[in-house]
């Protein structure tokens, strides 16, 4: 029997793992369609799980890596202590907000 690499399609292009699926940082892979459904359901789901599968919070980063604009059709909700580093900015479309809570 044969040992099949999963990883690899017989083109020999990677497949992206469910993991950097979710993390969306890899365009050198590619994603099967299930792999990507689950990566969509499972950041569509709303926020940081515990063991049992229940949303408890949403995670944010306490730094900006980068700039961020809101869409006018979105709200942007923040926890915590937040920096925006240094030649970075956060654009809040018209139509739009951004509360802090909790810093």
């Amino acid at each position: 029997m044969a040992i099949v690499d999963d990883s690899v399609d017989t083109t020999g292009v990677l497949k992206a793992s469910q993991a950097e699926a979710e993390a969306g940082v890899i365009d050198t892979k590619y994603l099967t369609p299930l792999t990507g459904s689950q990566a969509i359901a499972s950041l569509a789901s709303g926020g940081e799980k515990d063991s049992g599968n229940n949303v408890i919070g949403v995670a944010n980063k306490k730094t900006t890596a980068g700039n961020y604009t809101t869409d006018a059709t979105e709200n942007l909700v923040t926890g915590g202590d937040f920096t925006i580093a240094s030649g970075h900015t956060i654009t809040v479309t018209s139509g739009s907000s951004w509360t802090i809570v909790g810093s």
